[in-house]
Formats: C-alpha cells, sequence, structure tokens
C-alpha cells in the first residue's frame, strides 16, 4: 500500500466521518418536537357543537323555537297537525327502536317488552311513504284503542302505562307502502 492509497484512503475516511456528523444533525434538528402540543382546533359553537333541538316547519323549513338538550336527558318532541305547539316529554333509554318497512296485507310487526305493573312509557311512531301506520298497544290496564299515524305528517306520541305483564305493541300498514320508525322509552 502507497503512500496515495493511505492519503485517499484518510480522505475517504474523512469524508465519511463528516457526511454521517452533518446527516446526524440534519436529523436531530427536523425530529418533531416533544412537549406541549396546541389544541387542534375544534367545531366553533353553532356548528356541528350545538345539541339542542330544533322545532321545524316541515312547509316552509323555518325554525319555530329551540329545546335546549341535556345530553343524559333525551327529549321526546311532537307537534299536533294543526300545527300547535310542541310538548316535550322527559323521557330516560329506548327499550326498542324499531325502523322495518310495512305493506299492507303483510302480518303485523310486533314489538313487545315485559316491565313492572305502574311503569310510564312513551310510544313515539311516525312513519315515510305513501299510506298510513295504524298501531295497538295490548298490555296496558285499560288495553289502549287502535290508533294511525299519516306517513309524512309528523308523529303520535302515546303514553302507555304497564299494566305488569308483557306489554306488546302492533304496527301495520294501511293504503300503501310504510317505512316505520318507532321507539318505546321509559319516562322519567
Amino acid at each position: 500500500m502507497g503512500r496515495d492509497d493511505r492519503v485517499g484512503t484518510a480522505l475517504l475516511a474523512g469524508l465519511t466521518v463528516a457526511a454521517l456528523v452533518t446527516g446526524g444533525w440534519w436529523w436531530h434538528e427536523s425530529a418533531p418536537r416533544l412537549g406541549p402540543v396546541d389544541p387542534s382546533p375544534g367545531p366553533t359553537p353553532g356548528a356541528f357543537g350545538d345539541r339542542d333541538v330544533k322545532v321545524v316547519d316541515p312547509a316552509t323549513g323555518r325554525v319555530l323555537r329551540t329545546v335546549p338538550a341535556r345530553p343524559k336527558e333525551p327529549l321526546v318532541l311532537f307537534e299536533d297537525a294543526d300545527g300547535a305547539a310542541a310538548v316535550p316529554l322527559e323521557a330516560g333509554d329506548d327499550l326498542w327502536h324499531d325502523r322495518s318497512h310495512l305493506e299492507p296485507g303483510q302480518p303485523p310487526v310486533v314489538r313487545q317488552t315485559n316491565p313492572s305493573a305502574g311503569l310510564k312509557y312513551a310510544l313515539t311512531v311516525r312513519c315515510t311513504g305513501t299510506g298510513s301506520v295504524a298501531f295497538e298497544a295490548t298490555g296496558t290496564p285499560g288495553d289502549e284503542p287502535p290508533a294511525s299515524v299519516e306517513c309524512g305528517y309528523g308523529a303520535a306520541v302515546s303514553v302507555l302505562e304497564a299494566a305488569g305483564g308483557p306489554l306488546r305493541v302492533r304496527f301495520r300498514a294501511e293504503g300503501g307502502g310504510a317505512d316505520l320508525d318507532a321507539r318505546l322509552a321509559e319516562l322519567s
């Protein structure tokens, strides 16, 4: 190995060390900083964070009134077909929620729960489609008379009191197909 080979090897080793030191410095400076982080932006009040319930006129789309919502206490609202004021019912958790498609002539959809005597429940029934939904509840002290709701014209809300046995609600379509949206919630 000659003198030129040693100089070339030393030069190559020096350049390698310089490249490694420069790369290490760059890597260190480019690394993300640890420590406190600024909070990420979230929705402004009134954007997606608004949890209030808005009662809307379906004909005009105008907000008629706003009801403050409480996250742990759901509200059941209904409005009479004549546009009378909405009446809030304080309800607890849903016992069941049914979203079935009903056709005239098909067997009724039946939902059942087994509550203790004296407990009260809010039954909310609404539908979309060309017909209406007829419903009746059994298992209440006087057995509720049959009722119906026209699809697209708001919701029907009934307060049911359990008699102590099975509480059954039957739904069937009349006059055309209907997409049912019904829920039973315990009243607080």
